[in-house]
C-alpha cells in the first residue's frame, strides 16, 4: 500500500538519467505562485566532462531565452548548478516551457511549468497515500523534484508542516487510528533557507481510507481431479479460489498453452470476482466447452493461481467419456485375513446418483447394495457410497465384483484373488532413496477406506517391517546405504465395531547414487538488462530457460499484465520447447511489431512458472541514441593529422632513422651478391678550385674504411701497375656494389671514352651511382648524363668533415650497408 504516483515520479527521471534517452513529450509540473520549484535535467546520460556545459532554455509565449550564465538566471530569480534549475519564487512570468541539453548534444529534455496564482488545491499535482481503517498510519511528504541543494547554499530546515483545509495538523501527518472521516486532501510544506530568506515547496497528498483486508493465503477451493462428460455436450467447470491480493489471478491452461477468454472459440473461460466484507476476494474462472469433442478428451487442463506474494499452484483435471466402460476386470490381490477396499470410479458422474455393488462369488450372486447393514456385516463386508470394504479376506469372498450407477448400463469390474503366500511382483510398490542422504519410506495410500466411511476409524499409525522384523524408526533412515535396499512391508490398522483390521503393502526400496539437484532457471536475458531499440522498428527479445518438468513454462508480462500469444496484437510472444534427454529448453520470444513511445515507458518481465521456484527477470527498452557524425569527423581529422605528421617526420629524419636502424641492428653482414667491394671511388676533374683536395680525399677514404667499415676499391691502390686504365676501371665497377664519383682539384679527368664505357657498364650491371658535387663546381659535360641516373650529395668544404655533417650522413645513406662492423667514431676530424 504505497504512494504510486510518488514512485512513478521518481522512477521515470531515474531511468531516463541512467539510459540517456529523453522523453519526446515535455514533463508537466504544477506549482503555486510564490513557491519554490526545482527542475532536474536527467538527459546528461553520463557525467559531463570539464569542457561541456549544461544549457537551460526557457520559452514563454514567443520569446526564447538561453539560461546559461549565473547573471541571466539571477535576474529571473533562478539558480543553476549541475543538473538543477531552481526557481526561488515562482510567478506567472516563469510559466512556460523549459528544456535542457549538453552544449555538444542534440538531445533535449523538456518541462512544461504551470504556475497557479489562485492557490487552489485542484490545480496542484496530487500524490496518493492509502491507509487501512482501524490501523495506525503516517502520511509521507513526497520527495520529488528535490535536488542536492547544498551546493547552491540552499539548506533544508528539516520537517514538514501538514495542513488540512488550511488548518495545521498536530501530529505531523500521523494517525493513531485511521477512520473514514480522515479521507481527503492534505498539504505538506517543506521549507528551505537561502541567503537569509525562507522559501517553501508545497505538495498535495490525497489520503484514501480503505477497509482493512483480511490476511490469508490465496488458495484454490475447487475443482476435483476428474470429470465425466458426454461427447457433444456443453460442459462448464468452475475453478473457485480465495485471493488476498488484487494482483493475484486465476486462469486456465490446456497442456502448456493458455486458454483464451474469447467466447467465439469452442473452448474458452470466463473470469469473475467478488469481494466480501472481510476483504477476501472470491474468484471463479469457468472453463467452458461448447461441444465436447474427442480432441478435448485428449487434453489435460490446469486451473492455475498466479500469486505475487506466494508460490503459484494449480489443480489438474482430465475429462473422461461417460460412455466408455471398463471391459477388463481389475485384478485385486489381498492376503488372507487382511482388509481390502474396492473403489468404484463412477461416483462423480452425478452427486445424487446411487452406486450399485454386485458380487459374483462361487456360492451365489448378490446385490450387496440392497442388503441391510446386518446382512453385510455377516458377510464381513460394508458398502458405503462408492466403497466396498472387505474386512477379513477369505476364500469365500473370492470372485468378481461390479459397480455401476443405478440408472446406467455401464459397469466397472474387479476380480478379487485371496492368497496365503504373496505372489512375486504382486502388489509391490517402489520407493527410491539416494545414498548418503536421509530418507523416509512412504506407505502407499491406494485402495484404502475413504475418510468418513461408516464406523471405520484409522489408527493413524503405520508399522514397518523388513523380513518380519520391526523397524525402530518407522521407515526413516538418517543416512541411506546400499545394504538398506530390499523389500519392506507397511501395515495400516483400522477399527470397526471393536475389531482391528489390517492392510499390508509391500514396498521395494531401491537405493540409487545421489543425483545432483537440478533447479529450473532462466538463462537469458539477465535481470535489469536494457535493450536499445529504434522507434517504429520490429524487435524480438528471446527469454530462454532450462526446465525439468512438463508443467514448467515461461511467460511474459508487461508491467503487471499478461502478454498474449495472439499474433494480431502489436505486442505478443511465441512459445517453443525442445526436449532433450535430461532437460527441456524453452524459449518465449517477445515480439514488438512496431516499437512505440508507449512501449518504452513499460517494464517487461519474463517469468518462469514452476511448482518449485518462480524466478523472473525484468528488462527495459530505451531509444537508441542517434549516431554522432561529429565524433566521426574528429576521428578522421585526427587520423589525417597523424599521418601528415608521420610523413613529415619521416621525410625530415629518414636519413638519421635509416642509419640508426642500420647501426643498431648490425646490418654489416656480407651480402650474397658476390661483390668484393662496397664502393668504388672514381675521381674526376671539377675544373674549379672547389673540388676535394688530396688530403680531403684521403680523409674521406680513411673515415669510410676505418670508422664505418666500408670496403673500397681505389685505383691507386687496387689497380695493378701496367694494367690498362679502361679494363682496370671496369673491373672495379664489376666488383663494387656502388660507384662514387668524387670531384678532385687535380687533373684526374677520366676522358670521354672512359666515361662512355663506364656508363655502358653501369647500365648493363645495374650498378648504383652516387656523385659528390661541390657548391660552386661545374660538372664536365660528359658527366651530366651519368649524374642524372644516380643520387648526389654536396661537399661544402671543411664543414662536411664532421661525423654529424649532412654530407657524411647522406653519403652513408646512399651507400649500401658495410660488410664489416664500424669502429668507434671520432667526434670531429679536420
Amino acid at each position: 500500500m504505497a504512494m504510486v504516483k510518488i514512485f512513478s515520479a521518481l522512477l521515470l527521471p531515474a531511468l531516463t538519467f541512467l539510459t540517456g534517452v529523453c522523453p519526446l513529450r515535455p514533463r508537466e509540473i504544477h506549482v503555486h505562485a510564490g513557491e519554490m520549484v526545482v527542475l532536474q535535467c536527467p538527459c546528461v546520460g553520463h557525467k559531463p566532462s570539464d569542457d561541456t556545459t549544461l544549457v537551460w532554455t526557457s520559452q514563454r509565449t514567443h520569446d526564447i531565452h538561453v539560461i546559461d550564465t549565473a547573471s541571466s538566471a539571477a535576474q529571473r530569480q533562478m539558480l543553476i548548478h549541475g543538473r538543477s534549475l531552481v526557481i526561488l519564487i515562482a510567478s506567472v512570468s516563469h510559466q512556460g516551457n523549459y528544456s535542457c541539453s549538453l552544449n555538444n548534444s542534440s538531445r533535449h529534455f523538456g518541462f512544461r511549468l504551470a504556475v497557479d496564482a489562485t492557490k487552489s488545491a485542484e490545480s496542484n499535482d496530487k500524490y496518493l497515500v492509502v491507509c487501512d481503517t482501524q490501523e495506525s498510519c503516517t502520511m509521507t511528504c513526497p520527495e520529488v523534484n528535490i535536488a542536492d541543494l547544498r551546493a547552491l547554499n540552499i539548506f533544508s530546515l528539516n520537517g514538514s508542516v501538514w495542513r488540512e483545509k488550511g488548518k495545521p495538523l498536530p501530529n505531523k501527518g500521523y494517525f493513531s487510528t485511521v477512520e473514514e472521516k480522515d479521507q481527503g486532501d492534505y498539504t505538506c510544506t517543506r521549507s528551505y533557507l537561502h541567503n537569509g530568506h525562507v522559501y517553501n515547496m508545497t505538495f498535495t497528498v490525497e489520503l484514501s481510507v480503505q477497509q482493512k483486508r483480511k490476511a490469508g493465503k490465496s488458495r484454490i477451493l475447487s475443482p476435483s481431479k476428474d470429470f465425466y462428460v458426454d461427447l457433444g455436450s456443453e460442459v462448464v467447470i468452475d475453478c473457485e479460489a480465495v485471493l488476498y491480493s488484487d494482483f493475484d489471478e486465476v486462469f486456465w491452461l490446456r497442456d502448456s498453452s493458455f486458454v483464451a477468454q474469447n467466447k467465439s472459440l469452442p473452448v474458452f473461460y470466463t473470469y469473475r470476482t467478488s469481494e466480501s466484507d472481510d476483504g477476501e476476494i472470491h474468484a471463479t474462472a469457468s472453463l467452458v466447452f461448447k461441444k465436447v469433442s474427442e480432441e478435448d478428451l485428449s487434453g489435460q487442463y490446469r486451473c492455475k493461481l498466479d500469486s505475487v506474494l506466494e508460490r503459484s499452484h494449480f489443480v489438474t483435471i482430465t475429462l473422461i467419456n461417460k460412455g466408455v466402460c471398463l471391459q477388463k476386470a481389475e485384478e485385486v490381490y489381498v492376503q488372507a485375513g487382511e482388509m481390502a477396499v474396492l473403489l468404484c470410479p463412477y461416483h462423480k458422474c452425478k452427486s445424487n446418483s446411487t452406486v450399485v455393488w454386485t458380487g459374483y462369488t462361487h456360492q451365489q450372486t448378490r446385490v450387496l447394495t440392497d442388503m441391510s447393514v446386518d446382512e453385510q456385516d455377516q458377510l464381513g463386508m460394508l458398502v458405503h457410497g462408492r466403497s466396498l470394504v472387505v474386512f477379513s479376506a477369505a476364500a469365500n469372498i473370492e470372485g468378481n465384483y461390479s459397480c455401476s450407477l443405478r440408472n446406467s448400463t455401464c459397469q466397472s469390474w474387479f476380480s478379487v484373488i485371496v492368497y496365503s503366500t504373496q505372489p512375486e511382483e504382486r502388489n509391490k510398490y517402489t520407493g527410491i532413496c539416494y545414498t548418503q542422504e536421509s530418507c523416509t519410506l512412504t506407505c502407499p495410500e491406494v485402495n484404502i477406506p475413504e475418510a468418513g466411511t461408516l464406523n471405520i476409524t484409522n489408527f493413524n499409525s503405520i508399522m514397518w517391517r523388513k523380513e518380519g522384523k520391526p523397524l525402530p524408526n518407522k521407515g526413516y533412515f538418517s543416512t541411506v546405504e546400499e545394504k538398506d535396499q530390499g523389500d519392506y512391508t507397511c501395515t495400516r490398522s483400522y477399527l470397526h465395531n471393536g475389531h482391528v483390521y489390517n492392510m499390508t503393502f509391500t514396498v521395494e526400496l531401491s537405493v540409487q547414487p545421489k543425483v545432483p539437484q537440478k533447479t529450473e532457471a532462466i538463462t537469458s536475458p539477465k535481470n535489469k538488462d536494457v535493450f536499445e531499440v529504434e522507434l517504429g522498428s520490429t524487435v524480438v527479445i528471446n527469454c530462454t530457460a532450462v526446465l525439468y518438468s512438463d508443467f514448467d513454462e515461461i511467460i511474459w508480462l508487461s508491467d503487471s499484465s499478461f502478454v498474449e500469444q495472439n499474433h494480431s496484437f502489436p505486442v505478443f510472444y511465441n512459445y517453443t520447447r525442445k526436449d532433450y534427454s535430461k532437460e527441456t529448453k524453452a524459449t518465449a520470444s517477445l515480439v514488438f511489431k512496431n516499437v512505440s513511445e508507449e512501449d518504452l515507458l513499460r517494464s517487461y518481465t519474463c517469468k518462469l512458472e514452476s511448482s518449485s521456484v518462480n524466478p523472473y527477470v525484468v528488462i527495459y527498452l530505451v531509444q537508441k541514441a542517434r549516431p554522432s557524425h561529429v565524433s566521426l569527423f574528429v576521428v578522421i581529422a585526427c587520423m589525417v593529422v597523424a599521418m601528415t605528421v608521420i610523413v613529415v617526420i619521416y621525410v625530415k629524419f629518414k636519413v638519421d632513422m635509416t642509419l640508426l636502424v642500420r647501426d643498431t641492428l648490425g646490418c654489416w653482414k656480407p651480402p650474397s651478391d658476390g661483390k668484393s667491394y662496397d664502393a668504388f671511388l672514381l675521381c674526376y676533374n671539377s675544373h674549379t678550385d672547389a673540388g676535394l683536395k688530396d688530403c680531403d680525399r684521403k680523409w674521406l677514404e680513411g673515415i669510410l674504411e676505418s670508422c664505418y667499415g666500408y670496403s673500397l676499391c681505389l685505383c691507386e691502390r687496387d689497380v695493378l701497375p701496367g694494367e690498362a686504365e679502361v679494363e682496370a676501371v671496369l673491373d672495379c665497377i664489376e666488383k663494387s656494389r656502388t660507384v662514387v664519383l668524387v670531384p678532385a682539384s687535380s687533373d684526374s679527368d677520366p676522358g670521354s671514352g672512359l666515361l662512355s664505357a663506364i656508363h655502358a657498364a653501369l647500365v648493363e650491371r645495374q650498378s648504383h651511382l652516387v656523385s659528390i658535387k661541390t657548391e660552386s663546381g661545374v660538372l664536365p659535360e660528359a658527366l651530366h648524363h651519368l649524374v642524372k641516373a644516380g643520387d648526389s650529395v654536396t661537399w661544402r668544404g671543411p664543414g662536411s668533415m664532421a661525423t654529424s655533417s649532412p654530407f657524411l650522413k647522406q653519403l652513408r645513406y646512399y651507400l649500401p650497408a658495410p660488410q664489416h662492423p664500424p669502429k668507434p667514431r671520432p667526434q670531429t676530424v679536420w
